[in-house]
């Protein structure tokens, strides 16, 4: 796989920017906007800032491709670039969704099945104090035992009952009776007839809050409901379970509750205004969809230096790379067009750039002095998984630092199409 490989098929990683669209920001600063300022008392809906967006296969949208922008707690998406500008215009991934049912969605009808997503839905992903029999729930546990998405029946109403169910192990199962004067607030008030799942009144209540936002015109005002809760999160595709989830090193009582873009968390240890919280799906949907094995074991990435493009230090390692890319086509090239990522670990980097003139590629450089580096490994073109690219550099670059080829995540690399 050669640097001058011409790519056939799209998406193409998008820029390096926060935020690759106007839409995206304006929909995070209605309701984040006021958080990050520290203006008002209450959780993130989105997170505190935009993680990457790049293009994603979809089959509807021009080339094959939609943008798409991360969050901690969601996806947003430009399914149809073409469309009115109302509120479907962007849209919330059904994130959660595909992770519950291991099918990764690359067009309005049409679906990849995909490796279970065996991570934990709430709490720490990494904690020291985790107890030898700590098993959280999990996406795939509850795609495997929750009743209503096994079978397709509709829970039983149970407004003004008490929750009580508990989630152990890798499946439901059990009841804790102490749970119902324990935590009287979370007994049901709502029930979801489209779906037929019952809403504790944490939730609903969460759901139904008002609150300051900034509206179009840039101004404070009061929201009645802050959002939309229907576009924010869906439908409820589970009823809701007890579990014990570590939350910053500790092991609490937590409610969990999914839905069909979100997961909805009650901590009642947690302080007033972040006892209700959003689950990080947009994270575990990251991590589920380019970062894990074929083990589904989760690598760790915690040794790996990010380094953002447009850093100091990313300017000298930009310079020396153009160096060792010349040299390695015996040829002049004159500058990046795009860098949408900089990682290293140790002496080792990864680079996925656009050079002028050449198609865009994951380049693999070794720091052999202080100011020089060697290319020994690149890629260019796309694969059905992100796997298949990690493998190859590997396979070209066997004495890179493991975590850097392991960890990588692929922008715009993995078209999941390629796998029909």
């Amino acid at each position: 796989m050669s640097l001058l490989l011409v790519a056939s098929l799209k998406p193409q990683p998008s820029s390096a920017n926060a935020f690759e669209q106007a839409a995206f920001k304006a929909i995070w600063q209605r309701s984040d906007g006021l958080v990050q300022q520290g203006l008002v008392g209450r959780t993130w809906l989105w997170g505190p800032e935009a993680a990457m967006n790049h293009y994603e296969a979809y089959a509807e949208s021009p080339n094959g491709a939609r943008l798409v922008q991360y969050f901690d707690k969601s996806r947003m998406e430009i399914s149809y670039p073409d469309a009115p500008h109302d509120q479907w215009f962007v849209t919330n991934g059904l994130i959660v969704k595909e992770m519950v049912t291991s099918k990764l969605q690359i067009g309005d009808d049409a679906f990849l099945d995909y490796q279970p997503a065996v991570i934990p839905v709430a709490g720490d992903l990494n904690s020291a104090n985790t107890p030898p029999t700590y098993r959280p729930p999990t996406y795939a546990g509850f795609g495997l035992c929750e009743p209503q998405l096994v079978t397709g029946k509709p829970a039983t109403k149970q407004l003004g009952q008490p929750i009580t169910a508990l989630w152990q192990q890798d499946c439901g199962g059990g009841t804790d009776s102490s749970k119902a004067t324990q935590y009287p607030e979370t007994a049901i008030a709502a029930y979801d007839d489209v779906t037929g799942i019952n809403i504790p009144a944490v939730f609903w209540d969460y759901l139904h809050q008002a609150g300051p936002i900034i509206d179009q015109t840039g101004a404070q005002v009061n929201a009645k409901p802050l959002f939309d809760w229907l576009y924010v999160l869906g439908h409820p595709i589970t009823e809701s379970y007890w579990a014990r989830i570590m939350v910053a090193d500790v092991e609490r009582d937590v409610l969990v509750q999914l839905y069909e873009r979100r997961v909805l968390t009650y901590t009642p240890a947690n302080p007033l205004g972040w006892q209700v919280e959003m689950g990080n799906v947009g994270q575990h949907y990251y991590q589920w969809r380019y970062m894990m094995l074929p083990s589904t074991t989760p690598v760790d990435c915690n040794g790996l230096e990010t380094i953002y493009p447009a850093s100091n230090q990313a300017t000298s390692i930009k310079n020396q790379a153009l160096v060792a890319i010349s040299q390695k086509l015996e040829q002049e090239v004159g500058s990046f067009e795009q860098i949408w990522s900089i990682e290293r670990s140790g002496a080792w980097i990864s680079l996925q750039a656009q050079i002028e003139g050449v198609e865009p590629a994951i380049i693999i450089l070794n720091q052999t002095t202080a100011s020089s580096m060697q290319v020994q490994a690149v890629w260019s073109g796309q694969a059905s998984e992100a796997q298949i690219i990690r493998e190859y550099l590997l396979e070209q670059a066997p004495r890179a630092a493991p975590a850097l080829i392991n960890c990588l995540a692929p922008y715009g690399f993995v078209n999941p199409h390629l796998g029909d």
